[in-house]
């Protein structure tokens, strides 16, 4: 065996082995302890400002994908209501008799002629 492994093995716990080996003063290992406490509080929050950066990141990949999903939703939505009507208006102007034929008469004639002016389409007030 070699000279540490017999001292190791002489010595009953390993912090008084380290104790023995050093030649630092109370002093001086507080003041190391406290760096290294510095440098581990730093690294700390250097991490948590990192977790917070991809949290922050994760959050608005979230919402976008949700904004487009809710997005497709309406988009699907509004063309299922405009297949709906074209459907409803195609079945009101193949309407079998007059009724049909009078609703596209007055469509037509609605997109040619002119609004009505807002004097003449009121009645005059008698005092």
């Amino acid at each position: 065996m070699d000279g540490v492994s017999i001292l190791a093995i002489r010595v009953d716990h390993p912090r008084r082995l380290l104790r023995r080996l050093r030649q630092q003063s109370h002093e001086e290992a507080l003041s190391d302890a406290l760096v290294e406490r510095a440098l581990a509080e730093q690294a700390l929050r250097t991490t948590a400002m990192e977790l917070g950066r991809e949290l922050g990141h994760e959050a608005r990949e979230q919402e976008r994908r949700m904004l487009s999903a809710a997005g497709h939703r309406v988009v699907d939505a509004a063309e299922h209501d405009v297949e709906t009507l074209l459907k409803e208006i195609l079945h009101l102007l193949a309407a079998p008799g007059r009724a049909g034929i009078n609703l596209l008469e007055r469509l037509i004639a609605g997109a040619d002629a002119e609004p009505p002016r807002q004097d003449a389409a009121r009645p005059k007030r008698q005092p």
